[in-house]
């Protein structure tokens, strides 16, 4: 079946690229994250959508960009031709997780980012914190940071004013920044320290982070926005 084909091509751009999610979607659909498209006749076009913002803090390779552009293309003319082989004006609409996405994976992605941040702001450690619960660190955290870490992300989440749904700590020897939905960004760091840099290191990687997080909720049971194939 068409629908098969479809999907094996699929599946394959997201092995390749790493991207959260590849679909096949009406060219009218707004999509409001990070992603690429390419035309494939019709009303369709194959879309992925990616998993950071802006370059990545860790240093991986820039032609990383390229490389996805490159194997998008290619699965591009690969739809093309099964639309051609099956004799249809508009290819099924579909859209695929990634391939092997776990939380495991996830946790260490983030970590991956916190060890990142503590690095680039010379601090001792970086955690994140959602829903008062550590979710990752850049170092296992010593007796005193275990304790202190919790009462950091709730004065922090407390500190908003009125006029904002975000707030911060700035402790002598920590920062902490609120994001996301009761995620809290925390960096233990050596005093004196720069905050306005500091805290310009922490949005940059808590926009990541927001990619991030979501992937460790469980999908819901009935998906509501789910296009029929």
């Amino acid at each position: 079946m068409i629908e098969d084909d479809v999907r094996d091509i699929l599946q394959s751009l997201l092995a390749d690229t790493g991207c959260r999610t590849a679909a096949i979607v009406a060219d009218d659909g707004h999509v409001g994250v990070p992603a690429k498209r390419r035309p494939l006749g019709g009303d369709r076009s194959l879309h992925v959508e990616l998993t950071s913002r802006s370059p990545k803090p860790d240093g991986k390779d820039p032609g990383e960009a390229l490389a996805v552009d490159a194997q998008l293309e290619v699965a591009a003319r690969h739809l093309r031709a099964v639309a051609r082989r099956w004799n249809v004006a508009q290819l099924p609409l579909m859209r695929l997780p990634p391939t092997g996405a776990s939380t495991d994976r996830v946790i260490d992605r983030i970590a991956a980012f916190l060890r990142a941040l503590a690095g680039a702001t010379r601090g001792e450690n970086a955690m994140l914190v959602h829903r008062g619960t550590l979710v990752a660190a850049a170092t296992p955290l010593d007796e005193v940071w275990a304790s202190r870490v919790s009462f950091l992300s709730r004065r922090a989440l407390a500190s908003a004013s009125p006029r904002s749904s975000h707030g911060e700590v700035l402790d002598p020897d920590a920062f902490a920044l609120t994001f996301y939905y009761h995620a809290v960004l925390i960096v233990a760091v050596d005093a004196p320290y720069a905050v306005d840099f500091v805290r310009h290191r922490c949005r940059l990687v808590a926009r990541e982070l927001s990619l991030l997080l979501p992937m460790l909720q469980p999908d819901p049971d009935t998906p509501a926005a789910t296009q029929p194939t």
